[in-house]
């Protein structure tokens, strides 16, 4: 094509990349194009398709071609300082210690997220924000957190994460419960998509253990497409025979109820500000579920945990009814 190109041996982060391990060698090559005069970067492998495991995927990504040079480098660093085409140049260091953001971060609607770090030091609680470019809540967050063990191990956390939606806006908030090393890989994008695409990934550093170990509700479709969010309780598990306040803000649903153990349904009613609350809900049973009421049926939302309380001798109930 009468093109200048030049062919650029680096370092690159794929979805397998450990935050803050350095690279020991380079391990990938790229290209440059020189188009009037400027200088543009080209990754035709990975514009090409992927790996799944050990199959190989074909799919046109075309994020790869002409990207922005300050996005580029944070998956694919040259070994010439030169390639790297950006304002302030960085270190082997440095690149290891970056947040990886996929290519999928921009494609899905998501514009910037914080911490703009790949390491969270955390003494059980971290908070992560995602900033996206529309108005509508209609957004879903999964993660993959685990816990590296002192084998080596990765240990899966359940119900580790919760988010809130605002217009704009995701708040995640993902609990770590022991005293170590986790890795946390962050999956999203609108809640109408098949497939959730991995965003970024970090490293937490919890420097404590927790004493009592707690977790976040799970989540239910319902909760991914609506623009709910959660007040309280926003922990579980939830102590048997305990009262609880619920309090809830949405414009999705018209209806909230609190399940119990499939049997009751207490209804969650409107303060002016039309928050819905339902004060000293009695919790027994193992299902506790917060819920909605269409279509002729409960429809769940989010469900809790439930433990018993040790100071209880017997598993509480309602009172029995005779007639």
């Amino acid at each position: 094509l009468g093109l200048e190109v030049e062919y650029i041996v680096g370092y690159s982060k794929g979805n397998d990349f450990i935050p803050g391990e350095t690279p020991k060698q380079a391990d990938h090559a790229w290209n440059s194009v020189k188009i009037d005069s400027s200088y543009y970067l080209v990754d035709t492998t990975w514009g090409a398709g992927g790996c799944n495991g050990d199959n190989y995927k074909k799919y046109f990504n075309d994020f790869y071609f002409c990207p922005d040079p300050e996005r580029f480098i944070r998956s694919h660093l040259p070994v010439e300082k030169k390639w790297q085409i950006v304002s302030d140049n960085i270190n082997l260091e440095d690149f290891s210690n970056s947040l990886f953001l996929s290519s999928s971060f921009e494609k899905n609607g998501f514009k910037s997220i914080v911490p703009d770090y790949s390491i969270i030091k955390s003494e059980g609680i971290s908070k992560i924000t995602i900033n996206h470019d529309s108005l509508n809540t209609n957004y879903a967050i999964l993660t993959d957190l685990n816990y590296i063990n002192e084998e080596g191990t990765y240990i899966e956390q359940n119900n580790s994460y919760f988010y809130n939606k605002y217009e704009g806006k995701i708040e995640i908030s993902i609990i770590t419960n022991y005293k170590g090393e986790y890795i946390l890989k962050l999956f999203g994008g609108v809640s109408t998509l098949k497939t959730c695409p991995f965003l970024a990934v970090y490293k937490i550093i919890c420097t404590k253990d927790s004493e009592l170990p707690i977790g976040f509700p799970t989540i239910y479709k319902l909760y991914a497409i609506s623009d709910i969010e959660l007040i309280e309780p926003l922990h579980t598990p939830l102590k048997k025979g305990n009262f609880v306040n619920f309090k809830v803000t949405t414009k999705t649903f018209k209806n909230l109820y609190v399940s119990v153990s499939k049997k009751l349904y207490r209804k969650l009613d409107k303060d002016e500000d039309g928050t819905f609350i339902a004060n000293s809900v009695y919790i027994f049973g193992n299902q506790v579920k917060l819920c909605t009421f269409r279509d002729s049926s409960y429809k769940t939302i989010l469900e809790y945990t439930t433990i018993n309380d040790p100071q209880m001798k017997e598993e509480p109930t309602f009172p029995k009814r005779y007639l």
